[in-house]
């Protein structure tokens, strides 16, 4: 809340040309309150004219620059070895590498829960419909921060693990 003497204060400094981080300061406000304040109250704040001028430049012709030269980074020597190596990224350890997958996990019959009955550990696998009307699983998942069950996360991460 801005007091009146705090307004007629920053008015007063304004129209001294004073910035609006200087005013802020002196009323312990933000730059950005002392500016929307004087803002909504249509005051102009005053720049103080430049004492120093500098002379006027001579208008000649125009420089061209000259790019700069960069500097030459030897290569890596590349090994010629005659077969073609696919490009492997590395395996980060997070949700994505299949640490839980369990072969042979039993199926269990879903729960057909809708989306405002799941709960935190609930699987998310959905096994009907689509949107707004896709019913999930619902049974417990593997362990925090996993979506699935068992079964579906054996589902879903078929072939992702090291051998497949």
């Amino acid at each position: 809340m801005w007091t009146d003497g705090e307004m007629e204060q920053c008015m007063a400094m304004a129209a001294a040309g004073q910035s609006y981080s200087r005013i802020g300061r002196a009323l312990g406000k933000t730059r950005n309150a002392v500016a929307g304040k004087l803002n909504r109250l249509g005051v102009k704040k005053v720049t103080p004219a430049k004492t120093t001028h500098s002379p006027p430049r001579a208008k000649g012709p125009a420089k061209k620059r000259q790019p700069r030269a960069k500097p030459v980074q030897a290569r890596k020597p590349v090994r010629q070895t005659g077969r073609v190596v696919p490009f492997r990224r590395k395996r980060r350890r997070g949700w994505d590498t299949p640490k839980y997958l369990k072969p042979g996990a039993k199926a269990l019959p879903p729960l057909y829960m809708t989306t405002l009955q799941l709960a935190t550990r609930n699987c998310r696998f959905i096994v009907q419909g689509v949107g707004a009307h896709a019913l999930y699983c619902g049974h417990r998942t593997v362990d925090d921060g996993v979506s699935w069950c068992q079964h579906h996360y054996n589902t879903v991460h078929v072939g992702s693990g090291p051998n497949g």
